[in-house]
C-alpha cells in the first residue's frame, strides 16, 4: 500500500500483508513490503512500527522516505521473530513498472535539521 500523505497524527503501521511461514516451497517469491512511502514528513506526531511491518520507500537520490521533523517520533517495536524492516523498495521487490526510482540510492529516514535540539 503507497501512503501518499504526510503524518501530522499518530499512526501505527503494522504488518498486513500475509507472509509465507510454512515449510519451505519449490520456487522463489520476493519479501513482501507492507507500505511504501517517498518524500512523506512526520511532524509534531509518533510513527509506530509493529509486529514485523516492512516498509519500502524510493525516489530520486535527493530525496528521502520519511522526514522526522521537530518534535516528532520514529518507534520501531518489532520482535527478534518479528522484524520491522525500513527499506529501499528494489532491495526486496523487482523493478516497478510505474515511475519508482530504482536506479538512485537516497535515505529512508531523514532528520531534519530543525530536529536537533
Amino acid at each position: 500500500m503507497e501512503l501518499t500523505n504526510n503524518f501530522t497524527t499518530d499512526t501505527t503501521l503494522a504488518a498486513r500483508t500475509i507472509r509465507d511461514t510454512d515449510v519451505p516451497d519449490l520456487g522463489y517469491h520476493y519479501d513482501p513490503l507492507d507500505y511504501v512511502v517517498s518524500g512523506r514528513t512526520l511532524t509534531n506526531a509518533t510513527l509506530t512500527l509493529t509486529n514485523g511491518v516492512a516498509l519500502g520507500t524510493y525516489g530520486a537520490s535527493s530525496g528521502y522516505g520519511i522526514d522526522l521533523r521537530k518534535g516528532s517520533t520514529l518507534i520501531s517495536g518489532g520482535s527478534p521473530t518479528d522484524l520491522n524492516w525500513i527499506v529501499r523498495y528494489n532491495t526486496v521487490q523487482e523493478q516497478s513498472s510505474t515511475n519508482w526510482s530504482a536506479s538512485t540510492v537516497a535515505p529512508c529516514v531523514k532528520v531534519a535539521s530543525d530536529s536537533a535540539p
